[in-house]
């Protein structure tokens, strides 16, 4: 305080002062316990005393994961603990009139789908069984983008069609569609404008 005090003394005077400009309530918070609190005069600045300043560490980040090395990288792709032969099955197997970026997403969504169907929760035990589904099709002017995909098992794909409601009541015997996964199909269904299923 005694170097702020010196540095900021003029001829008329203290260039700081205990009263004058408006404190925020964050500021209020952090530092409206202080006596320490001073302002700049002419701008009413609030100095923050340096004893009300605190910092934390953050705790849950781990020091050795880093994106810019190969050592960093390594603990990232261990944990995600996903079924190779299939994920090297989705990378080789390219689809003729899709985009890259279709390609890389559905790679994405089978990593953060944890390898598993988003419907019935089991995990792909082939590249083949996988099927992306376009939430809003083309056809009502929905996109190859992450955010409109999802993975499902390829069993599942003939649910999602607009069929007679016998022959889906037949379908969801057949496959052993529970309550759960029959509110997911519902929600697919919904969202590509095709009736829900009763």
């Amino acid at each position: 305080m005694t170097v702020l005090t010196n540095r900021l003394n003029t001829e008329t005077g203290s260039m700081l002062k205990r009263e004058g400009g408006t404190i925020t309530q964050a500021e209020k918070e952090r530092f409206g316990q202080s006596k320490m609190i001073r302002y700049v005069s002419g701008i009413d600045q609030m100095i923050y005393p340096i004893a009300f300043i605190k910092n934390k560490i953050p705790m849950a980040k781990r020091s050795i994961v880093c994106s810019y090395t190969k050592e960093g990288r390594a603990p990232i792709h261990t944990e995600l603990n996903l079924n190779q032969y299939v994920l090297k099955g989705l990378r080789e197997k390219i689809s003729v009139g899709h985009s890259t970026e279709y390609h890389d997403s559905k790679i994405s969504l089978f990593s953060a789908q944890k390898g598993k169907c988003a419907i019935s929760g089991e995990e792909f035990a082939d590249a083949e069984h996988v099927a992306v589904w376009l939430k809003v099709p083309r056809a009502l002017g929905g996109f190859e983008r992450y955010k409109n995909m999802v993975l499902i098992h390829k069993k599942y794909l003939i649910l999602l069609q607009e069929l007679p409601q016998a022959v889906i009541k037949d379908l969801i015997k057949t496959l052993n569609i529970t309550k759960k996964m029959l509110v997911k199909i519902n929600s697919l269904r919904e969202q590509a404008n095709l009736s829900a299923i009763i």
